[in-house]
């Protein structure tokens, strides 16, 4: 019974992850199913075992434990100070129930799922994802990959939403899946340097990258490209120092990666016109002045901070004086940027506190399990550096970025808490000796 619990659980759980990062605008009852039939088979689980089985690591059930309480002391801070009904409602779900969610998601993901398992289906995911980027690209052009009209069944407003040369439409499904990339580049990246150590074949996780590669550079985010080049940078300042002929290898790699992508974007032979979709036209849409956004931003949020110091505002106010959204006026791009005006000087010290305890939980995963580890800790870089000027984290489906990789810590440090040593494992016998 014990066996086929797991097996069903493991399953609707691989289908949930699947589903809720590809199509995060549509399904949402299939994920509600999938949800039950992860959750059910847990409990079961759970009271079959008359609770002897651990769910969390102690540091990070601690760590769960401090971002609750935080976040749910500047949620009611913000309620005090004025916040509207709202920006009340969507500060309890994004910092409060969300959070929740994947609490219960990370205690259960243990009884299940293994890390190389869970890495396996992120390499699934990273494949899908990079191919529905670039084929919107081709269909923005005109062309239509295969398996692209696909989405049209499952998102019949995508058909009518795409606006020339951009990732942006009334529905938002691009933009949301396209963000992905900001965990899976860098994950990519590193899981070529440790394929072996996660069972994976060689030209598949070249492939995944190739893809991540061409995907980056279309998407025109510049956040992405930057997470991407210092990934890269990382695993090949690694494999300089510990295997040099390897490094070279990947620099060949890339040079010729580059080369395909030029070929890609910058040759008419694809049926996409040249002076439109050309590799110049995305180059340059890394150039303009979309950053001047930003920095009213951060000028209008460190005037507003500078009035309530300590403290800040809580969560779901405004700042006075700067107005970035009408509809929306308390959310930010610049999220450790808006923690000055909504946490204060403390606030930001507390969460800069709970920055470090998930730090020592990273370096000692990576100290219990491996090189098995080290593509989540750089997912979890990637998306950290990319939400400083993007609010990944400001809705509940881009705090996985976050969470995803604290359950795969959650899991290998629990697995080697179970580890029993020889000493604890034998029984102790009184031995007599013969006088």
């Amino acid at each position: 019974m014990e066996r086929f619990l797991k097996k069903f659980g493991r399953v609707n759980v691989v289908a949930l992850i699947f589903t809720a990062l590809l199509f995060p605008a549509v399904l949402g009852y299939a994920k509600i199913a999938f949800l039950l039939g992860f959750l059910l088979p847990i409990l079961l689980l759970l009271m079959f075992s008359n609770g002897q089985k651990r769910i969390f690591n102690q540091h990070v059930f601690i760590w769960l434990f401090f971002i609750i309480g935080l976040n749910i002391f500047f949620v009611l801070w913000g309620m005090i100070n004025g916040a509207g009904n709202e920006a009340l409602i969507e500060s309890l779900n994004i910092y409060v129930l969300y959070p929740s969610f994947y609490i219960f998601f990370i205690a259960s993901l243990t009884q299940v799922l293994s890390v190389r398992t869970l890495t396996t289906l992120l390499l699934a995911i990273s494949i899908a994802t990079s191919y529905i980027v670039i084929a919107h690209v081709f269909r923005i052009g005109g062309v239509i990959l295969p398996g692209y009209k696909l989405l049209y069944l499952l998102y019949p407003e995508l058909q009518i939403s795409i606006k020339p040369f951009e990732f942006a439409g009334n529905t938002g499904y691009l933009p949301r899946v396209m963000e992905r990339l900001i965990f899976l580049g860098p994950f990519s990246v590193v899981l070529v340097a440790v394929r072996k150590s996660c069972g994976l074949g060689r030209f598949i996780v070249w492939t995944n990258l190739l893809l991540i590669v061409v995907a980056v550079i279309a998407s025109e985010r510049r956040s992405m490209l930057v997470v991407l080049l210092l990934a890269v940078m990382g695993v090949g300042a690694l494999w300089v120092i510990v295997q040099p002929k390897r490094a070279v290898a990947l620099g060949l790699t890339a040079i010729g990666g580059v080369a395909i992508t030029v070929v890609l974007f910058g040759w008419n032979a694809t049926g996409i016109s040249v002076e439109d979709a050309s590799l110049t036209r995305i180059v340059e849409s890394y150039t303009e002045s979309t950053l001047t956004i930003r920095r009213n931003q951060f000028a209008g949020l460190m005037a507003a901070a500078a009035e309530s110091p300590l403290l800040g505002v809580g969560f779901g106010n405004s700042a006075s004086g700067y107005l970035r959204d009408t509809e929306h006026p308390w959310r930010y791009e610049l999220t450790y940027v808006a923690l000055f005006f909504q946490t204060g000087i403390l606030g930001v010290i507390l969460y800069a506190i709970v920055f470090i305890l998930l730090l020592l939980i990273a370096i000692n995963s990576f100290r219990k399990s491996g090189d098995v580890i080290l593509p989540y800790i750089f997912g979890l870089a990637g998306g950290l550096m990319s939400v400083a000027t993007n609010p990944y984290l400001s809705y509940g489906t881009g705090q996985w970025i976050l969470f995803l990789p604290l359950a795969a810590f959650n899991c290998v440090l629990l697995a080697k808490d179970r580890k029993v040593t020889v000493e604890n494992k034998l029984p102790t016998r009184n031995v007599r000796t013969v006088d």
